[in-house]
């Protein structure tokens, strides 16, 4: 199973968001057969769904977290550094530019199950494509 996180247009942290994230993110590994993650580094909703997923890469060492970039401006350099955090980069072609919109729809092109967190412009997309879509907010 593929999971992808798309970034909220809005996302304050809070502890009750954080632990149902939690709770998610660890059902989808140790009942559904979560394995793959996607990330996109867009923000602190991404950034809060990678500390728990990395938590629990030390327990289940067969997670990927796999890290897509929208935009152009990356060197060998930065790829370098990506590949520190993720165990899998995508990048688009060198002078590409991706909109975040066509990023997620591209993750969600790939995944089974979408997660985020209140509302999101991919989320009508990820429906659109029948795509299980996991709202933090409604759960």
């Amino acid at each position: 199973m593929i999971v992808a996180f798309v970034e909220p247009d809005e996302y304050e942290q809070k502890a009750w968001i954080v632990e149902k994230l939690q709770d998610v993110i660890t059902q989808l590994v140790i009942k559904e057969g979560a394995i793959v993650f996607m990330f996109t580094n867009a923000g602190n909703f991404d950034g809060d769904c990678y500390t728990i997923v990395s938590r629990l890469k030390k327990y289940y060492p067969y997670i990927e977290r796999l890290y897509f970039h929208g935009g152009c401006d990356y060197d060998v350099g930065y790829v370098n550094w990506m590949s520190e955090f993720y165990d899998n980069l995508h990048f688009p072609e060198k002078g590409v530019v991706i909109s975040s919109h066509m990023r997620d729809c591209a993750m969600i092109d790939m995944c089974t199950v979408v997660v985020t967190c209140g509302s999101a412009p991919s989320v009508e997309y990820a429906r659109q494509k029948k795509k299980r879509v996991i709202n933090i907010y409604k759960k």
